[in-house]
């Protein structure tokens, strides 16, 4: 599984990111536009460069060596007056004064005698051929492997009359290595001066030598030399790559006799780029830097933080804290802005929403009253010590005959009945408010007491709340007699030793102090009613029965003697089965068939509900596994889950690994619960059956109407299913308004979208009235009795 990130470091993650490609891109948009710059200098650099070493050098030595010739001819036509062996001196003398070290002249006679100053660049072959008889100032460009690159001019020398009597061929080598080497230094670039394809002179060395006399390039060669054009770009030269600019030199017959050239290595400018990259990537680095950290600044201050609050927030509505939700402080984002208003609703909506649900789990909606939830949920955890703030004292009060008074005068007249049972022992609590009250079940109600009692105390209450029923009730137009069966106990009613239900913690257990309440109770209901009864530990020979019960389940589930038994479910729609509901049984070896309504509870009291339930749940899967596949239908198989074994850590579970185990899909599966699942974790349980259903398992609400919710649950709970008690319908086909109820709770099971089973169907009138009313199914003895597998099996293999 991928591990996951905070929203905050993957904003960092996502700033650095973001960071670093923009100043990454703009660091590279920047080099590379430096550098194409860059280039486009060097390529301009370099042409000027040789177009400046090309103006100084041709034109400047032209200007030089004309002013030159024309002093010169001057002197010389003064020479000429002297004494020969006056002249060379004075030849001397004038070429010093000029300081022209480059300067090389010939004086030729008509006598063809010839005076040299130097005599590098010129001979006499080269004199002849260059400046014949008749020129007179011209200046010509020559260029010679030897001499290099040289301005000749030819002058005559006339006397007074006109007539020429010798000439003068002046002569100026325009460069050396020093005037190359000058270029260098002030271009900050290479230079040569090519004589043919050669390099006469050049500040390109190899190996600490200067490279003269190395070729040039063939393909500049062929476009400077051979096209006399101009070449520009790049070249490699001796090995190295060079951008480079190359300007041709024309002879006097307009004929390339060499070329200037200036470059610049690439080498070097690389080595600048480098040096360039490296100060483009510090500052980046710093760009970035900044970058991040306004930006992660912002974050933090405008998204991150505001996160945060709205994250406490909702940790604090998960942890039921809801009052800072309005103290969150004021984002600038309006996005954030409307995600904190909106938790700050949706906490006041929780608020609201958990207040009434708390009311309608912890208080009964008919009479206004605490609940049974609500009794377990303030005593259950707590240790029922004899003290001033334990609870002491219970008095079990049930309403004599409520179902008969029912069927007597309807539904309505007889919870408004039971509205009037609650005003008046409403009354105790204000005459005595150290008592409190709970209506626990249907006609059961609980009054209780914490700290000190006496037992004339007791026994005083106790016929006070007898006496408060002594008077007839005026229930709208009737007034109707009624009485009340109390049965109560007290925490010091058994020493732990000879209480046969009791263990020696009896004391600290909400359950076992209600039980005591209750079976005294049951013994008032049977011994006549209308009476009350201090429960004592010896007068109750039905626990005894339950002691023995317990031992005698655990050996018949260790010596499986316990069964399954199946009653099929009739579909109304399609008048036909499709499915059955799993129900066990115990067949006892000396006392036969024992009733699960006396060791289910037994069960539930010593746990062993679980390890039975369990047993229960894959022999029906297997079942109806089976039968599916041999008989070819889509039955599902209902099965009876206890509250104990529904709240055990981890059911859900273990029914999601059956399924799996025997291969059984969801759908073939309905799980029955009744309402006492709800009495002591109600969230447990919701979570549970919602956990369930969304396995696609359908959940039954069994006994509809025997126990102490209300409808108000019918829409709350995570159900498919309601199943209607057999109660119900006792009397539909003789009582009008016992059929007038039944109508009403099946239309209220099919308006909340649940499908409605009605059970305990024995006679072909109910069968009849139970169609019209529209429920979905029926099961009861008219169709069948709860069989065993085999029956079952049989059964279908004759209508096969």
């Amino acid at each position: 599984m991928k591990k996951k990130s905070s929203i905050k470091k993957q904003l960092n993650v996502f700033t650095i990111s973001t960071s670093v490609m923009i100043i990454g891109l703009g660091c590279l948009m920047a080099i590379y536009i430096f550098f194409s710059i860059y280039k486009q200098s060097v390529i301009d650099s370099t042409k000027t460069a040789v177009y400046g070493l090309k103006s100084n050098v041709l034109e400047e030595g032209k200007e030089q060596i004309s002013s030159f010739s024309e002093n010169l001819i001057v002197l010389s036509e003064t020479t000429l007056l002297e004494d020969v062996s006056k002249r060379q001196t004075i030849w001397d003398n004038y070429i010093n004064s000029v300081g022209s070290h480059n300067i090389e002249l010939v004086q030729i006679w008509n006598d063809n005698t010839m005076v040299f100053e130097k005599n590098t660049c010129l001979d006499n072959n080269i004199v002849n051929f260059i400046a014949p008889d008749g020129d007179n100032g011209v200046i010509m460009l020559k260029g010679s492997n030897d001499a290099g690159i040289y301005l000749i001019c030819s002058t005559l020398i006339k006397d007074e009359n006109g007539d020429t009597i010798g000439k003068i061929k002046i002569a100026q080598q325009l460069s050396d290595q020093s005037f190359i080497n000058d270029t260098k230094r002030i271009t900050g670039s290479e230079a040569t001066i090519f004589i043919g394809n050669k390099r006469f002179l050049t500040t390109i060395k190899k190996d600490g030598v200067y490279q003269t006399g190395t070729t040039m390039d063939p393909k500049v060669e062929e476009a400077v030399l051979n096209k006399g054009n101009e070449y520009i770009g790049k070249v490699n030269i001796l090995g190295e790559p060079y951008i480079v600019s190359y300007a041709p030199i024309f002879d006097m017959n307009n004929q390339p006799i060499g070329a200037f050239f200036v470059g610049k290595s690439v080498a070097s400018a690389y080595k600048f780029q480098l040096h360039i990259t490296v100060y483009m990537l510090i500052l980046g680095g710093l760009l970035l830097f900044l970058f991040y950290y306004i930006a992660r600044r912002w974050l933090i201050e405008h998204i991150i933080n505001p996160i945060q609050r709205v994250s406490e927030s909702i940790k604090k509505i998960a942890e039921e804290d809801y009052e800072h939700l309005h103290d969150m402080p004021k984002t600038k984002s309006i996005e954030l802005e409307t995600l904190q208003t909106s938790i700050q609703i949706m906490g006041d909506s929780i608020v609201n929403q958990k207040k009434k649900l708390e009311t309608i789990a912890y208080i009964d909606v008919l009479t206004s009253l605490p609940n049974r939830a609500s009794l377990y949920g303030k005593y259950k955890d707590i240790s029922l010590v004899e003290n001033e703030h334990s609870l002491s004292v219970m008095f079990d009060i049930d309403v004599d005959n409520l179902k008969y008074i029912n069927h007597l005068f309807g539904q309505v007249v007889g919870d408004r009945l039971l509205c009037q049972v609650s005003d008046i022992l409403k009354m105790i609590i204000y005459l005595y408010p150290e008592y409190q009250i709970y209506r626990i079940a249907g006609d059961e109600f609980v009054v209780c007491k914490e700290g000190d009692y006496t037992l004339d105390e007791i026994r005083t209450m106790a016929q006070n709340i007898l006496s408060l029923f002594e008077k007839s009730f005026s229930v709208d137009q009737y007034n109707i007699s009624m009485t009340v069966s109390v049965g109560v106990a007290y925490t010091s009613s058994c020493s732990g030793k000879n209480c046969i239900i009791c263990t020696g913690e009896c004391k600290d257990r909400l359950e076992t102090l209600l039980k005591k309440a209750e079976d005294a109770m049951n013994r008032v209901k049977t011994n006549g009613k209308n009476n009350f009864i201090i429960f004592d530990p010896s007068m109750n020979a039905l626990i005894e029965r339950k002691a023995l019960l317990q031992q005698e389940l655990k050996e018949a589930l260790k010596n499986e003697n316990l069964m399954v038994y199946y009653q099929p479910k009739y579909n109304i729609k399609t008048s036909s089965y499709d499915g059955f509901e799993a129900l066990i049984r115990w067949k006892h070896p000396q006392k036969g068939f024992i009733s699960p309504v006396d060791f289910i509870p037994v069960a539930e009291e010593t746990n062993l509900i679980n390890e039975i339930g369990a047993w229960v749940l894959e022999k029906s899967c297997v079942f109806i596994k089976e039968f599916n596949i041999k008989f070819g239908k889509e039955f599902n198989v209902a099965v009876n889950v206890s509250a104990v074994q529904l709240l055990s850590d981890g059911f859900e579970e273990y029914v999601c690994k059956v399924l799996e185990k025997y291969k059984l899909e969801p759908q073939y599966l309905e799980l029955e619960i009744t309402e006492s699942v709800f009495v002591n974790s109600i969230d447990i349980a919701y979570e549970k059956l919602k956990i369930l259903r969304s396995m696609n398992i359908s959940i039954a609400l069994d006994d509809f109407g025997t126990g102490y919710s209300s409808f108000t649950y019918l829409k709350a709970l995570p159900i498919t299913t309601l199943k209607l008690d057999k109660t119900f319908i006792d009397d539909i086909v003789s009582d009008e308004v016992a059929l007038k109820i039944a109508e009403s709770v099946i239309q209220i099971g099919k308006s909340c979208g649940l499908e409605v089973v009605v059970e305990g169907v024995e006679t072909v009138e109910q069968f009849q009235l139970l169609s019209k009313l529209e429920c979905d199914y029926i099961q009861g003895y008219y169709f069948s009795k709860p069989v065993s597998e085999q029956a079952i099996y049989s059964i279908f293999e004759e209508e096969k």
